[in-house]
């Protein structure tokens, strides 16, 4: 809490005025950060006209944010102490689980229309954001890489959708 309240240029006082304890302060640091890898909504449905488009959009904002270096370090912090505060663990789990709702909904949206087809709707999007993290986090968090690039997120987005819209399609037998 000093060291925050020094960063702010406030008093410690101040700090405890916003945030009634370091709990309440980190809670309030995990939402942030997991508000920034998926949206609290998915307001640019208007830019992106179809599915293609829109879960093009979303996997590239979704990666490019999942992908920093404090969002990693954030998952590290959350999975080390979450034994110890299961609070932290769950309210992380909370922002993914509204995250993967809203996703949802729009899929369920598409495939009622009409649009796209589902065999499993009720986990299509959980499916979705599975097939975007690939092993990339997995290097991130290990340090086995160091940083991702525009291009290599957009690459994954793409091969993601691909995937997703496509499944993947057996090779005609010989």
């Amino acid at each position: 809490m000093d060291a925050i309240a020094d960063s702010a240029k406030v008093s410690k006082r101040t700090v405890y005025k916003h945030f009634e304890d370091k709990q309440a302060l980190f809670a309030a640091v995990v939402h942030l950060l997991c508000d920034e890898i998926a949206p609290p909504t998915l307001d640019f449905r208007s830019e992106a006209p179809g599915p293609r488009e829109f879960l093009l959009k979303l996997g590239k904002h979704f990666l490019a944010n999942f992908y920093k270096p404090e969002q990693i370090e954030l998952f590290r912090v959350v999975v080390s102490d979450a034994r110890r505060f299961p609070e932290l663990g769950k309210l992380m789990f909370q922002q993914v689980a509204k995250s993967e709702s809203l996703l949802n909904r729009y899929l369920l949206e598409q495939h009622e229309a009409g649009v796209i087809r589902l065999r499993c709707p009720d986990i299509a999007a959980s499916q979705f954001l599975g097939l975007l993290k690939t092993d990339v986090q997995m290097k991130l968090l290990f340090g086995e890489k160091k940083r991702v690039t525009k291009a290599e997120i957009d690459q994954i987005a793409e091969c993601c959708v691909d995937v997703f819209l496509n499944g993947v399609a057996q090779a005609k037998s010989r």
